[in-house]
């Protein structure tokens, strides 16, 4: 992958099933419910901080299990001084693998027919 601005290229491959998983649960990590049993109005509260830091850690997560060359882990993904670049290498992470909004839809789509 050709890193915007001139920067270089990075190798990247898909997330795996687990993978996905791990950084899906980290996404998650902002969002609360409260249910009670028989009763219908359930609860979700979102923490707009909690969920927009969670949402970038997942990112650099996915960047880091994805990045053949260079390997680098999360924390030297966290350290990458370009704005906005981690986000283009997690984008492309996620469309590779198959987590596109358009696939995430076809999926849920298929879960309520069967």
């Amino acid at each position: 992958m050709e890193i915007p601005g001139g920067l270089g290229q990075v190798k990247i491959r898909p997330l795996t099933t687990t993978e996905y998983q791990q950084v899906k649960s980290r996404k998650l990590r902002g969002f609360t419910t409260t249910a009670k049993a028989g009763q219908a109005d359930n609860n979700i509260v979102i923490d707009l901080e909690k969920a927009t830091q969670n949402d970038y850690e997942a990112d650099c997560m996915a960047v880091s299990m994805a990045m053949v060359e260079p390997r680098l882990s999360v924390d030297e993904v966290k350290r990458i001084k370009h704005a906005g670049i981690t986000d283009k290498i997690a984008k492309r992470v996620y469309e590779i693998s198959g987590i596109t909004a358009e696939a995430i839809k076809e999926l849920e789509k298929f879960r309520q027919q069967s």
